[in-house]
């Protein structure tokens, strides 16, 4: 499957070492699959932060969902290990 430009742009991000990216879009489903799939082509795991249901691992393949939820903000960036 190609890569849209969004993917490309975010491939671009992600390659230039930038340890957090912040995402807001109208768009949540889409956004999630391209971080997915860059997730898979990459072999890096990707994390979600949501208000709602607070610091996910995306499912990538590579390592199983068992990172705890933080909901808050601080503590779920003391759960990231750059």
């Amino acid at each position: 499957m190609p890569e849209t430009n969004s993917a490309k742009d975010l491939l671009l991000i992600i390659d230039s070492r930038i340890p957090i990216v912040v995402i807001e879009s109208h768009e949540e489903a889409e956004v999630l699959a391209i971080v997915r799939r860059l997730s898979r082509k990459i072999s890096k795991p990707a994390f979600c932060w949501t208000i709602t249901d607070g610091l996910v691992h995306l499912d990538n393949h590579m390592m199983p969902v068992t990172q705890p939820r933080q909901k808050k903000p601080e503590e779920a960036l003391k759960e990231i290990k750059i």
